[in-house]
């Protein structure tokens, strides 16, 4: 998923510009990188759900972890390139500072919002029966998925929503449904299948006929988007892999990879400044280079995350534990609902 993310971003954010009917292999290329990055990101959103729903309460050391997690980076990132006289203002200070409620980095904002929320979102999901449940996801899945496919507009939908809709959709694979039934070897094929056939249709109609940006049908609340991506999550959830320490080490590194790649400054200076992306753009070894950068971007990242989890996470933590225990202890003795009861 994190891979899709960064192939997303390499041709996103990349400065490419092709005149509006003109078609080329690396034009095609680029938008196939493209074309992942928000199924990448409703796999990860569909892999919380699939976990927090059955989780009994909120922990306030993980509010705190994410919190810490993406104020770490915003401060460290805006001191290094002040260090190098890049310009700022009063207002920039105020956004590294509160870098989560100001959206600096979308997903973190909105995935902070949906794990406040995520015990409340529980009780709703678990009072509702399988047919009650079933009821839910498809109404939600026609105003907020297959009407914005249909007409590409948005019916009165946002991100946190969005997750909201993803998490609801997880948690009843979670309660209710036995992915065990579909093998990974279908579910794969599937993806890949409606992968291509969407891509195909996408680049054929939007580059040829509308003289658009391809890719409107891989926008993340698309119909088809959603089917990858679930197709994608319930063939790796039914996939047998052995407890493996490396995937384990490396998966704990991708929020802090997205963190660092994505931030606003990084962004310009990764794929304009040291990798000069645009400048490719008409090469023979287009297809070679774009894969060696998000490999390179992938390791680099991951390992400047993992330093700071050894280095800086650690220490702290340590501190934000013991203080987890009391806010707990407050914060559920304050509210004293039936609801962190049952929970």
């Amino acid at each position: 998923a994190m891979v899709l993310i960064i192939a997303h971003h390499f041709s996103y954010h990349g400065q490419f510009s092709f005149p509006v009917h003109f078609v080329s292999f690396n034009r095609i290329w680029l938008e196939f990188l493209k074309s992942g990055g928000k199924i990448g990101v409703n796999i990860f959103v569909l892999i919380s759900g699939y976990f927090l729903s059955g989780a009994k309460k909120l922990k306030p050391q993980k509010v705190l972890k994410i919190w810490l997690q993406v104020f770490t980076y915003s401060v460290l990132i805006f001191l290094i390139f002040i260090l190098f006289k890049t310009p700022f203002s009063l207002k920039d200070v105020f956004y590294r500072l509160f870098p989560i409620t100001t959206s600096q980095w979308w997903f973190a904002s909105t995935y902070f919002v949906l794990y406040l929320l995520f015990p409340f979102i529980n009780l709703f999901l678990k009072s509702m029966d399988r047919k009650t449940y079933q009821s839910f996801l498809i109404l939600t899945t026609v105003i907020w998925s297959i009407i914005p496919t249909v007409t590409g507009e948005n019916l009165q939908s946002n991100d946190l929503l969005w997750f909201i809709y993803l998490y609801s959709l997880a948690g009843y694979l979670n309660l209710h449904f036995k992915t065990d039934k579909i093998s990974s070897k279908k579910s794969f094929f599937c993806a890949l299948i409606l992968y291509a056939v969407t891509f195909s249709a996408s680049t054929l109609f939007d580059i040829k006929l509308a003289g658009k940006e391809a890719l409107t049908l891989f926008e993340m609340q698309k119909i088809t988007t959603l089917a990858i991506s679930l197709l994608l999550f319930v063939g790796f959830l039914n996939l047998k892999i052995k407890q493996n320490k490396a995937i384990n080490i490396i998966s704990s590194s991708m929020f802090g990879l997205y963190l660092i790649h994505d931030e606003n400054y990084i962004r310009d200076f990764l794929w304009v400044t040291v990798f000069k992306n645009s400048s490719f753009i008409e090469s023979k070894i287009l297809v070679f280079y774009s894969i060696g950068v998000i490999a390179v971007v992938f390791i680099v990242c991951s390992f400047i995350e993992l330093l700071r989890i050894n280095f800086i996470e650690k220490k702290y933590m340590k501190i934000v534990d013991k203080a987890s225990f009391f806010l707990e202890e407050k914060i559920y003795g304050f509210f004293n609902l039936k609801l962190f009861k049952k929970l």
